[in-house]
């Protein structure tokens, strides 16, 4: 329930005219395996990219400024549970934020 309702609160976040996404791959089955969120300024930046399993749950996001990774990057397993949380700054990961979850 909690991945829907990020999944949910991230698309209305993104949903607004000034964002455009692209399905840059699909899986076998046509179920999208990597989907690229644009800003629509001129030129488009990187602003988030969104990664899936086969089955159609969401895999890993992460998160872009000036298309240069930074911010939250998150990882699930196939069961929507998150696996590792880690934030990016410009670029470098701050190796201080590194989270990891497992079933303990």
């Amino acid at each position: 329930m909690t991945k829907v309702l990020l999944i949910l609160l991230c698309n209305l976040v993104f949903s607004s005219g000034l964002t455009f996404s692209v399905v840059s791959e699909s899986h076998r089955n046509n179920q999208p395996k990597i989907i690229q969120i644009y800003s629509k300024t001129e030129p488009p930046k990187l602003l988030r990219v969104e990664y899936y399993y086969e089955v159609g749950s969401i895999r890993k996001i992460e998160n872009y400024k000036d298309s240069v990774l930074h911010d939250l990057l998150v990882e699930y397993d196939q069961m929507g549970r998150i696996q590792f949380k880690g934030y990016y700054e410009e670029g470098y990961f701050r190796g201080d934020t590194l989270k990891v979850f497992d079933d303990y």
